[in-house]
C-alpha cells in the first residue's frame, strides 16, 4: 500500500533531474547572488515536497494509516516549506529582473479625470 504513494517522487524526481540538465547552461550565466537565492528556494521547496512528504507517509504507515496530531504537524511543516520555497523563488526572480534591467518601477494609476 505504501509503494503507490512514493511513485510520484520517482516520476517528478526524474523530471526535475532532466530539466536541471536542460537549464544548467542558463544557471551558469546567472549572477552568484541570484544563483544562491535560486538554490535556497529549490532546497527549501524540495525539502518540503519530497523529504517531509516521505517522512509523513512513513509515519502514517507506522501508525496504521491513522492521521493524528503528529501527522498534522508534519503535513503543516511540509506545506509551509513548499510555500516558503515559492516565496523565495519569487524574490529570486525579482532580484534577477532588478539586476538585468538596472532597477525599474511599476505604477498603477487611475486615469479617470
Amino acid at each position: 500500500m505504501g509503494l503507490p504513494r512514493f511513485t510520484w517522487v520517482i516520476t517528478y524526481g526524474t523530471g526535475f533531474v532532466l530539466l536541471s540538465f536542460l537549464f544548467f547552461p542558463v544557471w551558469q550565466r546567472l549572477n552568484n547572488k541570484v544563483k544562491l537565492w535560486f538554490a535556497i528556494s529549490a532546497v527549501t521547496f524540495f525539502s518540503g515536497a519530497i523529504l517531509f512528504d516521505i517522512i509523513g507517509i512513513i509515519y502514517l504507515k507506522m501508525n496504521g494509516w491513522h492521521k493524528d496530531l503528529i501527522y498534522g504537524v508534519l503535513d503543516t511543516i511540509e506545506e509551509s516549506l513548499e510555500m516558503a520555497g515559492l516565496i523565495i523563488f519569487v524574490y529570486s526572480l525579482l532580484l534577477l529582473i532588478q539586476m538585468e534591467f538596472h532597477g525599474g518601477s511599476i505604477s498603477i494609476s487611475d486615469n479617470k479625470k
